[in-house]
């Protein structure tokens, strides 16, 4: 039960903490529904942990406040990271909240970074932790197409591949991400509609992804457009 968290009052680390829900991977679709949050208002922000420049942020910030709910694969807050947008998001309306699912053996210290944000905001930010073992067991669905990805980051590519499927979300806002969100992508386009198949590009993502490769090789701005919306995959709801 998520206590009652109150800005500019004194609370101890716990209650900082508390102020953070946290929601079972299988009560995931109940907690949607009981806040009245449907798939196509929710949007994923994923991106680069660091050195992201802020050419898109304004940008990023609009495209994003289009959504009840902003979802993410549970990166710390840093100024240098995409993270930085998720504080801007929640002032810019007092309805909007996040969600961020969290490999359940860090849950600590993802809650010490975010816990002022949530003091700030109470009742608005929520974690789901996701157990590391299935997480794992999932990845044998994906074995073939993920051979290109080193062990240990296909556990990363899991974890958003996850969460976008408990979400059902059909809508992504990218600033940069590298391999782990072009995977992402191409595991969704290949099950998708059959359009295309896994390994490869869908059209409506080569916005996205022109970025990400255009941040990665280091050019100061970016020519291409930041955002684009692209269907993600069937929805998947776990019971």
């Amino acid at each position: 039960m998520l206590r009652l968290c109150h800005q500019n009052v004194p609370m101890t680390d716990a209650d900082a903490d508390a102020c953070i829900e946290e929601v079972r991977l299988e009560h995931f679709h109940t907690w949607l529904e009981q806040a009245q949050i449907r798939p196509s208002e929710i949007l994923h922000l994923k991106g680069f942990g660091g050195n992201v420049p802020s050419f898109f942020d304004k940008e990023a910030v609009t495209e994003a406040s289009r959504s009840s709910l902003l979802v993410w694969d549970g990166d710390e807050l840093k100024e240098t990271s995409f993270t930085r947008l998720i504080p801007e998001y929640l002032k810019s309306g007092e309805s909007r909240r996040v969600v961020a699912f969290r490999i359940n053996d860090s849950i600590d210290s993802f809650k010490a970074s975010w816990k002022e944000v949530a003091a700030a905001h109470p009742g608005r930010i929520a974690v789901v932790p996701v157990d590391l073992a299935d997480l794992m067991s999932r990845l044998r669905r994906y074995e073939a197409a993920m051979k290109d990805i080193p062990p240990g980051r296909q556990k990363f590519v899991m974890l958003g591949r996850l969460a976008i499927e408990a979400s059902g979300a059909k809508q992504v806002v990218a600033l940069g991400g590298g391999s782990i969100s072009q995977k992402e992508a191409e595991l969704s386009c290949g099950e998708d509609t059959g359009e295309c198949m896994t390994g490869s590009i869908h059209p409506e993502f080569k916005s996205v992804f022109h970025v990400v490769n255009s941040l990665s090789a280091g050019f100061s701005r970016p020519q291409n457009v930041l955002l684009s919306a692209f269907p993600m995959g069937p929805r998947f709801f776990f019971s």
